[in-house]
């Protein structure tokens, strides 16, 4: 998506020093647009989703992806009236700030989200703290409780 993203804001760039008379970068454009809504779509569409609820205990997934999905609505709100005016104001250099927002994203992920894939859901609840329990501790404890 980055470098979908910073193809787009070189493309826009040049599109624009040009006065928008060269039709193949506007084309170039428009395919970079659509590489970042296909990245966009298999990366940030389910994943996140699908990580909170790996990430949080029972008790309390959904308020994990309650939390989660309001942040989204209001930074897509956020950006539905911001976007518009920045873009009027500068242009090709407001590209520049995604950029940047997707190099913060990059590092975050990389430096702090724990890698889950492959792993069951007992593994994953003790790389968060959670004790995990067996199947045979869940057998034993319903016996006890149905004496």
């Amino acid at each position: 998506m980055l470098i979908t993203y910073i193809t787009l804001t070189i493309l826009s760039a040049i599109n624009q020093n040009t006065d928008f008379k060269n039709k193949s970068l506007g084309k170039g454009i428009l395919v970079m647009i659509f590489l970042f809504s296909l990245g966009y779509d298999v990366g940030f569409n389910s994943v996140p989703y699908l990580y909170i609820t790996e990430v949080f205990p029972f008790t309390t997934r959904t308020k994990g992806v309650n939390i989660s999905m309001f942040v989204q609505q209001v930074w897509l709100i956020f950006s539905g009236f911001i976007n518009p005016i920045a873009i009027d104001a500068i242009n090709w250099k407001y590209y520049i700030v995604y950029c940047v927002w997707l190099i913060v994203e990059i590092i975050v992920i990389y430096l702090s989200f724990v890698e889950t894939s492959g792993k069951g859901l007992e593994e994953v609840a003790e790389l968060f703290g959670d004790k995990a329990v067996s199947i045979h501790q869940v057998r034993s404890f319903e016996v006890k409780e149905k004496c």
